[in-house]
């Protein structure tokens, strides 16, 4: 047995940084098997980033941390995992959870049955007079919340549990219950670390250790504290303490604060442990927990993914507004689009100067279907212009952009030409043909322009339709606490994405279906290709967009910033991708940017499928096949380096 088996929680002069701040200065602390050791100090000083060394959640820049008698995040350690009980500064549950949910979300966590879940359950709803069981925690006040948070932690009767703040916020006969419950559970093994800013509060801790600045200026009993100052007040003591490092500091010698908290820290070495009665449970339970740190040691764990399934669902579902707006914005976006791309300019003015000398008589011409006028018996070629008029349709333009003056030119040439043949047809003269005449391998001479934009639409649609709804829900989680509090209680990072990449790939299927159904069924564009391939190609972009998600929620601190980092992408990659003109228009340096995107070679696949009905067989449409996957895989394996990184 090494000297840290003796203690649950062993730091060493531990050093973490946050840039060029340093939030841990060298800090040592010493937590003894069987006790509470209560950590006091002004918000600011360290004691979160601490506790997040304890459970393996910051990587630390120097030192050593020692939990359970091993280091924390190591194999075998158990922890992170079902021998801590942790519960952090914020909330960290899921609003759309009732009090149930969460109590047997967690239990399911530390891979309990749910029969103990049910008992420890109505356990901890006495104690803690718990919210009613179908209530909604976003719907509890706060100090209703931390308690169900303090449940949560206390669950599964773990080894160590830490509790950052519990008593903020509630009564003080809970308060004092809650104290009499910590007392009653190390009498029986169990470790407790508490931080808390009301000194006084931890009279009843066994050990006490005051932290400022990165350091612990003291670490002693309550009592032991009381009598070496004379004081009346742990309050006093810890003022007398500041004023004695600021003077330090101020003479350039801050290592003296520190030499005499390690001296008294040595003093009181052992004085409130319980070797005898600590190594008794340890005993009794170390089958239990190697079974434990062996469930916890496997990388995906049906139990575990089963309960992140059930909580992603319900977080899912019972926000009706999300719902509605992921199910419907596929659709409004495919109808706007087809209501407002690409159709003729109806309805414009047209105004008409004509020169010729005989306007005088056009009003003589009638719309009778003929190139004669009304009165006419004979064939004629007088008046062309006049007769011509009686085609057009009126009114028709008056003052034109490009777009429409392109429209109307092709659809003048049009009519004219129309009023030729009827000429000579009304003549009863043979009419000749243009001596080029085209044949359309694909497609039609008429085919509205739509129908080349569309592919782009519902592609560009699917892709960034995953990224925003990946990034925010796992931003979401992040900042609740709910990730790493899940981490904390064992579940793996690989786990949490699996599962959060299940339930909107799930999404995802119901969202390309609907694209595909309102753009070619509904509106009736025909199509030559596969259904089923048209699916997958839009489908498969869809997955590429959740994986670019992924990668935005790892490098955007906010939702404001993952918003962003998706709208940066989404203008140039629209312009680049072939959406309004095709690639082939533009100058070869953007050209080669284009065919780099996620999308754009997508794009020219699925064109080949509607349009030509090439299957996977033809190399221009696996290639973007291929190009999908591969950016997929891209951002996947970026995100997990930059998760590595950050840790």
């Amino acid at each position: 047995m090494t000297m840290h088996d003796n203690y649950a929680v062993y730091v060493d002069r531990v050093v973490k940084k946050y840039g060029q701040k340093e939030i841990l200065s060298g800090l040592s602390m010493k937590v003894e098997r069987g006790v509470i050791y209560g950590l006091l100090g002004s918000s600011g000083c360290g004691k979160t980033t601490l506790l997040n060394s304890i459970v393996g959640r910051n990587k630390i820049d120097g030192g050593e941390v020692w939990v359970l008698g091993g280091k924390p995040g190591q194999p075998g350690s158990g922890v992170p995992g079902p021998r801590v009980g942790y519960m952090p500064q914020n909330i960290a549950l899921v609003g759309e959870f009732t009090v149930q949910d969460a109590i047997y979300y967690f239990g399911r966590i530390f891979l309990m049955d749910d029969d103990v879940i049910a008992t420890r359950y109505r356990e901890l709803h006495k104690l803690l007079e718990l919210p009613p069981n179908d209530r909604y925690l976003k719907n509890c006040s706060g100090g209703q919340q931390r308690r169900v948070s303090l449940a949560v932690a206390l669950v599964h009767n773990p080894e160590l549990v830490i509790m950052d703040e519990p008593t903020v916020g509630m009564d003080a006969v809970l308060r004092e219950r809650i104290w009499n419950h910590l007392v009653q559970i190390t009498r029986e093994g169990t470790s407790v670390i508490v931080t808390t800013h009301y000194i006084e509060e931890c009279r009843q801790a066994n050990k006490i250790a005051l932290m400022r600045d990165g350091i612990l200026l003291t670490e002693e009993s309550p009592t032991r504290l009381l009598t070496l100052f004379n004081s009346e007040t742990l309050e006093q003591i810890f003022l007398q303490l500041s004023q004695q490092q600021e003077a330090a500091k101020l003479t350039g010698l801050p290592e003296l604060i520190e030499e005499a908290g390690n001296d008294r820290r040595q003093q009181n070495c052992g004085s409130v442990s319980n070797t005898s009665i600590n190594e008794i449970v340890r005993q009794s339970t170390e089958i239990l927990t190697k079974k434990a740190v062996l469930k916890t040691k496997e990388a995906l764990s049906r139990t575990r993914m089963k309960a992140l399934l059930d909580k992603n669902w319900k977080q899912f579902y019972r926000n009706v507004t999300g719902v509605l707006f992921l199910l419907t914005f596929p659709i409004l976006t495919v109808v706007i689009f087809m209501g407002v791309v690409g159709g003729d300019a109806l309805d414009t003015p047209l105004g008409i100067v004509n020169n010729e000398a005989m306007t005088i008589t056009c009003p003589n011409f009638s719309k009778n279907g003929t190139a004669f006028l009304a009165a006419d018996r004979y064939c004629h070629f007088k008046n062309l212009s006049c007769r011509f008029l009686t085609y057009l349709e009126d009114p028709m333009i008056k003052k034109v952009n490009r777009q429409i003056g392109a429209a109307l030119k092709y659809k003048l040439l049009n009519l004219y030409s129309k009023f030729q043949n009827d000429l000579f047809d009304d003549c009863h003269y043979t009419h000749g043909n243009m001596p080029l005449k085209f044949d359309f391998l694909y497609g039609r001479n008429d085919e509205p322009f739509i129908l080349f934009m569309i592919p782009a639409c519902l592609i560009t649609i699917m892709f960034f339709m995953g990224s925003m709804m990946t990034s925010q829900i796992i931003i979401t989680d992040r900042h609740e606490g709910v990730w790493d509090r899940s981490i904390v209680a064992g579940v793996t990072s690989l786990e949490i994405t699996l599962t959060h990449i299940v339930l909107q790939a799930s999404v995802c299927v119901i969202q390309a279906v609907e694209a595909l159904l309102v753009a070619y069924l509904y509106y009736q564009h025909e199509f030559m290709g596969n259904m089923l391939l048209m699916f997958f190609l839009i489908y498969l972009s869809g997955i590429c967009g959740i994986s670019c998600g992924l990668w935005i929620s790892v490098v955007s601190v906010n939702h404001l910033v993952a918003n962003l980092v998706i709208t940066g992408m989404f203008f140039p990659m629209m312009l680049l991708c072939g959406f309004m003109w095709p690639i082939e228009g533009m100058p070869s340096a953007l050209r080669f940017i284009s065919k780099c995107s996620p999308v754009t070679i997508p794009i020219e696949s699925f064109r080949n499928v509607f349009k030509k009905g090439w299957t996977l067989d033809n190399f221009e449409v696996y290639n973007g096949v291929c190009v999908a996957l591969f950016w997929t895989i891209f951002f996947a394996a970026l995100s997990v380096i930059t998760i590595k990184r950050k840790r």
